[in-house]
């Protein structure tokens, strides 16, 4: 039982479980990913094949990190030490025997055998595990490394606040707007209004309720300084930063001052 009442992982959400719904969907996206990122590394062995063919060790002729995610060595240590945890505190049969005959195939096979077994008791877990913040933790830093591996880069995002008038203010709802997005319309389903994009972002800028949210890239380019400047700023509180984002009010607010 989680006496807080809030998710243990992303301590936002209200909930009586020690993780929230949506951390546990996030969690389940990632598990069933590792895999794929695996087989993906596969192909982004050599610098140039393969994502963007960007890579600090092209003179070694094979992009390292890619074959030890492609390996998959990285994954089965880190996750076969969350079976043996679950299965300690479960009372389940111990790690050894129960997995004796999947851990004789291939790495793969070994994965994917932990990766099911993680995916069925993630739900017990999420329920009452007092540790899942760090199985969540450790998952997500696993999944970024191999999703850099396979050469996946995220294309840039940016959240707003929608700024629609309603009957009790400005509605507020968080809205995310990527660079597909500029030439068509975002919708809120809060207040089932459309916006085309330019306007959106115009308006939210203009509110001063409404908060418009950049990636360290955008506001970097936008204020024409270096993103460690904006870190230092952000930890000296002089700039609002939330998720590796930061808020253009307060931006414009520290050039205006």
């Amino acid at each position: 039982m989680n006496e807080l009442g809030k998710c243990i992982v992303c301590v936002r959400h209200d909930t009586k479980r020690m993780a929230c719904e949506r951390c546990e969907a996030t969690m389940r996206t990632r598990l069933s990913d590792l895999r794929q990122l695996m087989d993906l590394a596969g192909i982004n062995l050599i610098p140039g094949r393969g994502g963007d063919g960007r890579s600090s060790e092209r003179s070694l002729g094979i992009n390292v990190s890619a074959l030890d995610a492609s390996a998959g060595f990285d994954a089965i240590a880190i996750l076969e030490s969350w079976e043996r945890i679950w299965r300690e505190d479960y009372g389940l049969t111990p790690y050894g025997p129960a997995s004796a005959a999947r851990n004789t195939g291939s790495l793969g096979q070994m994965l994917s055998g932990i990766v099911d077994f993680l995916q069925s008791w993630l739900g017990k877990s999420c329920d009452e595990h007092p540790a899942i913040d760090e199985f969540a933790r450790e998952l997500r830093d696993l999944h970024r490394v191999y999703e850099q591996a396979a050469g996946i880069r995220h294309k840039p995002s940016w959240r707003v606040t929608c700024p629609a008038d309603t009957s009790e203010g400005e509605c507020g709802a968080n809205l995310r707007v990527t660079l597909e997005d500029f030439d068509s319309t975002i919708y809120c389903r809060n207040c089932e209004t459309t916006w085309v994009t330019e306007r959106l972002l115009r308006v939210t800028a203009s509110s001063k309720l409404a908060e418009l949210w950049l990636d360290s890239e955008a506001a970097s380019e936008w204020l024409g300084v270096h993103p460690s400047t904006l870190r230092k700023w952000a930890a000296e509180g002089r700039i609002k930063r939330e998720h590796g984002r930061y808020e253009v009010h307060s931006l414009k607010a520290l050039v205006s001052a």
